[in-house]
């Protein structure tokens, strides 16, 4: 798979990581944040959680024992913080600089990242 050239083109000579990711139903990321990212997936999905900069954190829990995400499942007062949306087959996410974010795998899933320095990290 290659990511659209009108994201390289762009973005190319400031790329610090690329990432090839696969795991099975129920795998994720805990919550973290870094500079901007550009996340598809190629197969299943992916659920992500999404924070603004200002509220974004660092966690070792995985998703669901979070206890802010959880928070934002149960509490409507939580549920402004965090923004939730399914990722599917050939969908992109752009992720700006510092969002916050976990991700689940909502089945098995195949994806791939790109994370660029905008000097702003």
């Amino acid at each position: 798979y290659t990511l659209p050239s009108l994201f390289f083109e762009a973005l190319q000579p400031n790329t610090i990581v690329e990432q090839f990711i696969l795991g099975p139903h129920g795998s994720g990321s805990p919550a973290h944040y870094h500079c901007a990212a550009i996340n598809t997936v190629l197969y299943g999905t992916k659920r992500w959680f999404l924070r603004q900069p200002a509220k974004a954190y660092y966690s070792k829990q995985h998703p669901l024992d979070d206890p802010i995400i959880k928070g934002a499942s149960s509490s409507s007062s939580m549920k402004d913080d965090i923004e939730v949306c399914l990722q599917r087959p050939g969908e992109i996410l752009f992720l700006p600089d510092r969002y916050g974010h976990a991700t689940l795998n909502t089945g098995e899933c195949l994806a791939i990242a790109v994370e660029f320095d905008s000097g702003a990290c």
